[in-house]
């Protein structure tokens, strides 16, 4: 299989920001709440549709690729749409380890607090 700059940053777009917006979201919680996560939404979005859009532009700009109709259509009119549906499964999968991090830190409440009713 051939390894091509297309590949390389179809990766790239399809799991680093992804995982970015999830470290982000863990080690600061803050910036993601109240009316800030209206604010990352916009923001990966116009991200999604400048970078779908932009990679087109110099792919034909420099001759890699020659655009068909349809393809340059949809990527106008639904190039936002490419992020969100490229994120999904690392943001399942995120919420998912939350979940279970939440759960052992409720179980282990539990067991220090039933520990401490303990008779000496």
């Amino acid at each position: 299989m051939e390894l091509t700059i297309g590949k390389v940053i179809l990766f790239m777009y399809a799991t680093i920001f992804p995982l970015l917006v999830c470290v982000i979201h863990a080690t600061h919680p803050g910036l993601f709440r109240r009316g800030r996560i209206t604010l990352w939404m916009m923001g990966a979005t116009a991200f999604s549709w400048c970078f779908i859009n932009g990679t087109y532009y110099l792919a034909t700009v420099t001759g890699l690729y020659r655009p068909r109709g349809p393809e340059v259509a949809f990527a106008l009119v639904f190039g936002w749409m490419y992020l969100w549906i490229a994120s999904i499964p690392v943001m399942l999968l995120y919420a998912l380890l939350i979940q279970i991090r939440k759960a052992a830190n409720s179980a282990r409440a539990k067991r220090s607090a039933a520990g401490n009713h303990l008779p000496k």
